[in-house]
């Protein structure tokens, strides 16, 4: 009887290294994933022209850890939109060469250990585990040919951003972490990113009221996902926007689901290292007590059981996430035993004034997880 030798395993192929094929790169091998880049051309430009990294863009880069490196190179442009108004880290845009950003992107590539492959195309991917074309091309995304198309280079900023919200899913489906129908909501999650018309743009750049109505898709802040999938939202919240607390109905604490959780504003600052964790985030307010023992039990069980993928953090707690003065549980609008569920790209998935097993299992669910919180069973919407 011959010996069983491992099987080589197979790696995602990434076509194009664009801006999105190295941000797409950067997030599976981030997550542990062998990625391989391939390009059709020779090698990097030397000189690109210049564009526009807009607030949203900067950050998921943050998030990616590499927005330093961004900043240090580009420069704010002073004929954008102000975006003081609004709840970011970064109101402006960053104007930067997009040859350099290239530099930038394959130096944090090439941290983790993946490399370009130049004057490659191949038609096909034999041997790789999904196909994701970044190169501009038109090749159609689809589950059962294991390929999808992310952002093309036409414009970073968008396709950083339409890049980053492919790779963690993939990752999570690739790691056994998640169900293949979490892949369908890059697809969902596309339609409510609508480039804006340039015509529209130029004539709202000419009406000073009408630009204040343009800052939050200008931006990318205004981007939010509420309708998706993946957000949970009861139906009396979703039309009405109020939610049964622990007092009765009560309006709906912003953010909200599908939300940035950053929309809170300057007392989120404090998330930052944890919006950086490639992982979902369970953030639980100190104290409260449920039905079926305290939230705090129900969150340590999510963090054994769902430990590889989720990060489990207990706000006010010194030794888990430290809130002095209570500001951001305050901002978040979270009371004791309040919680909220994070997606990987900073965006609400679920939010409850009481953490109970069966309300995390319902706002899981989306995941196709093989088996609910402490067992609880049956999924309460059936």
């Amino acid at each position: 009887m011959s010996p069983v030798t491992e099987q080589p395993r197979r790696r995602p192929l990434v076509v194009g290294a664009s801006a999105a094929g190295l941000t797409v790169a950067h997030e599976l091998a981030r997550r542990g994933l062998p990625v391989r880049v391939v390009d059709a051309a020779a090698g990097p430009a030397a000189a690109g022209h210049p564009v526009d990294l807009r607030p949203r863009t900067l950050e998921v880069l943050d998030q990616m850890g590499i927005v330093d490196g961004v900043l240090l190179n580009g420069r704010t442009s002073g004929l954008d939109a102000d975006y003081s108004a609004l709840p970011t880290r970064y109101p402006y845009t960053v104007v930067i060469d997009r040859a350099l950003l290239g530099a930038l992107l394959r130096e944090a590539v090439a941290a983790l250990g993946v490399g370009v492959e130049w004057g490659v195309r191949p038609p096909y991917a034999p041997g790789a585990s999904w196909l994701v074309t970044c190169d501009g091309s038109a090749e159609p995304s689809g589950h059962a040919g294991r390929r999808f198309t992310a952002g093309a280079d036409r414009d970073p900023d968008t396709g950083i951003r339409q890049a980053y919200n492919l790779a963690w899913k993939l990752a999570m489906v690739e790691q056994g972490h998640a169900g293949p129908r979490l892949l369908h909501s890059y697809e969902e999650e596309l339609s409510a990113d609508p480039r804006p018309r340039p015509g529209l743009l130029a004539l709202a750049d000419r009406v000073p009221a009408l630009r204040r109505t343009t800052l939050g898709r200008r931006s990318g802040l205004g981007l939010a996902y509420r309708d998706s999938s993946l957000t949970t939202r009861s139906a009396v919240e979703f039309i009405s926007g109020y939610h049964v607390g622990v007092a009765g109905p009560e309006p709906t604490p912003a953010p909200g689901p599908g939300s940035r959780v950053t929309e809170a504003g300057p007392a989120c600052d404090v998330l930052r290292a944890e919006l950086r964790d490639p992982r979902w985030s369970l953030l639980l307010a100190a104290g409260g007590a449920g039905p079926q023992g305290t939230p705090e039990t129900v969150a340590a069980a999510a963090g054994a059981q769902y430990g590889a993928w989720l990060s489990v953090r207990i706000l006010g707690d010194a030794a888990s996430l430290p809130d002095p003065g209570r500001r951001l549980r305050t901002a978040l609008g979270t009371p004791p035993g309040g919680w909220l569920l994070i997606r990987p790209d900073g965006y609400l998935a679920a939010r409850g004034t009481l953490l109970t097993a069966e309300a995390l299992d319902r706002a899981l669910l989306p995941l196709s997880l093989p088996l609910p919180l402490l067992g609880t069973g049956a999924h309460p919407c059936g």
